[in-house]
């Protein structure tokens, strides 16, 4: 999605925006915008994400030899500065994320899962060689990803110990998600084109949606906090924006804040959204495009705003009150300089 100087991670609950780039990392809250921890790591990295709202990372380096290599991982604690463990691999680590109890480290085509706090593996995956898995945060903690079978969506939960799958597509999966109480997945293929929404429980098809007709690559897909909304992204830059039908319940919809949080709560209360009477279109409601910019995108959960992180380093609010007319009202540098991204930084490690 963004180029070789940084990548931009969201933490679970999509409040915090972890960027890594070749200078090291640095977090930020997503609404209001600000910069909450900077540091600089030898080497430089290219994936990082944070557990929960909590000040443990994981983080995978860029370079090819060194302390921070790209096949190994590093459990940071930013609390005390110290290593809490690592592992190394004898491939490039493509992908990795962690909750609470496992940590998921995907190499070429396999999925490792290890137990959080003695870092025992668990399970190994065959995986297609993508870079997309998708975990529920929530207690289900149900993964998703794609197997090595053409458009078939593998489906693991950790909590009942089952394993099973969803044929999807007829080409192979691009982008896979699930929310996060693990009730819904929605995935693309290769061709761009169709998006599908199934129940996890059932495993059945509950909507498909229609992109266009040109096949292009999926870089990213997205659950709004209530359920009601699904982002698709193209790398083409723009953002389609599809009404998923599905009814829940508000408090059920709400993503429930982990008790160990240690930032500083930037949301407010949920508020009820009202969905114009033409939704039922399969086609998108809505969509607007950042030109020649790529982004990773963020429903606000309280308004009608979508924040992204464009690859061109700056940062975008969107407004859709009016859906026939979606703006860009605010644009923002967050990285302030290529050389340097950590400027004016009051400490490192």
């Amino acid at each position: 999605m963004f180029n070789d100087d940084f990548k931009v991670f969201l933490n679970s609950t999509n409040r915090y925006a972890c960027v890594a780039t070749d200078m090291g990392f640095t977090i930020y809250s997503v609404n209001p915008l600000k910069k909450i921890i900077s540091r600089e790591i030898q080497g430089g990295i290219s994936i990082i994400k944070m557990l929960d709202e909590s000040n443990i990372f994981i983080f995978v380096g860029r370079s090819e030899n060194g302390p921070y290599p790209y096949n190994k991982f590093i459990i940071w604690d930013d609390n005390k500065k110290v290593i809490l463990g690592e592992i190394l691999y004898n491939q490039k680590i493509q992908n990795i994320d962690v909750t609470q109890k496992h940590i998921y480290v995907q190499t070429d085509k396999k999925l490792y899962i290890y137990q959080f706090d003695n870092l025992l593996l668990l399970k190994q995956l065959d995986c297609n060689n993508t870079t997309s898995f998708s975990i529920s945060h929530s207690d289900t903690e149900i993964i998703v990803y794609p197997t090595l079978n053409t458009g078939e969506i593998g489906i693991l939960d950790m909590k009942n110990e089952s394993n099973y799958t969803i044929h999807a597509h007829s080409s192979n999966i691009e982008q896979v998600i699930i929310d996060y109480k693990g009730k819904y997945i929605a995935s693309a293929s290769t061709k761009g084109t169709i998006i599908r929404l199934y129940d996890v429980e059932t495993r059945n098809l509950l909507n498909e949606f229609r992109r266009g007709t040109e096949h292009v690559p999926i870089i990213q897909l997205a659950f709004h906090p209530n359920m009601k909304m699904l982002l698709v992204e193209s790398d083409k830059g723009t953002v389609h924006i599809f009404n998923t039908e599905i009814k829940v319940d508000n408090d059920d919809a709400v993503w429930k804040v982990p008790e160990n949080r240690i930032f500083e709560n930037y949301g407010i209360a949920y508020v009820k959204f009202l969905l114009p009477s033409y939704f039922h279109s399969k086609w998108s409601f809505m969509s607007y495009t950042i030109p020649n910019v790529n982004a990773l995108n963020v429903f606000d959960e309280n308004s009608n705003m979508i924040y992204s992180f464009g690859s061109d380093g700056q940062y975008y609010e969107c407004a859709y009150d009016d859906t026939n007319n979606p703006s860009i009202n605010k644009v923002m540098k967050y990285i302030v300089d290529k050389d340097d991204p950590f400027k004016d930084r009051k400490n490192s490690s």
